[in-house]
């Protein structure tokens, strides 16, 4: 079979076209070089889908994963920067201080990187900020100052995860009556 600029297609496809075209000859793996393009790639598609600006108004699964995507790596984004100032300091910062670096801070890299868009950047925040930063940060508490060890506040949990799973419910619901009264 033929691949681009005539060059053979392996078992790889394209990949494989772009080994070839890095020296590679037939059953070789391709070069650190050429490896290292290659995933230069693949992390430019994935970086420039991840700064596209989409509220999915007619895609409940899309909407769905984006906003658990915005509570995971607000859980995570917290916990790090939590974790971050212990080992600096060795005892946890303030709650607000830190949620306040959370919340302004993914707001200005929100605004910045894909700009205001309405409902999508206020939905984007409150799934990222209030929701999974505020997780880790309201929900745990030092057990003494100095301590790495945490305690959770068991009351706070389920009501927690309500407001988060009645929201993004609400918001499948939305997108399944649009495309519905779309058809």
């Amino acid at each position: 079979m033929r691949g681009v600029a005539g060059r053979q297609k392996g078992p790889r496809g394209c990949i494989d076209c772009r080994w070839r075209a890095n020296g590679a000859q037939d059953g070789q793996r391709a070069s650190g070089g050429a490896k290292s393009r290659v995933r230069d790639v693949i992390l430019r598609i994935i970086l420039a889908e991840l700064s596209r600006a989409d509220a999915y108004p007619s895609d409940w699964y899309g909407y769905a994963k984006n906003q658990l995507a915005h509570f995971a790596l607000g859980i995570t984004t917290a916990s790090l920067l939590a974790q971050a100032h212990f080992a600096v300091f060795n005892e946890f910062a303030q709650k607000g201080a830190t949620w306040a670096v959370v919340a302004v801070g993914y707001a200005a890299f929100e605004i910045l990187r894909q700009g205001w868009n309405g409902r999508d950047t206020i939905e984007d925040w409150l799934f990222f900020a209030l929701y999974g930063g505020g997780l880790p940060i309201f929900l745990f508490n030092e057990v003494a100052v100095g301590s790495p060890m945490l305690s959770i506040n068991s009351q706070l949990v389920i009501p927690w995860f309500a407001v988060v799973m009645c929201h993004l419910a609400g918001g499948i619901v939305a997108r399944v009556v649009t495309t519905q009264s779309n058809k």
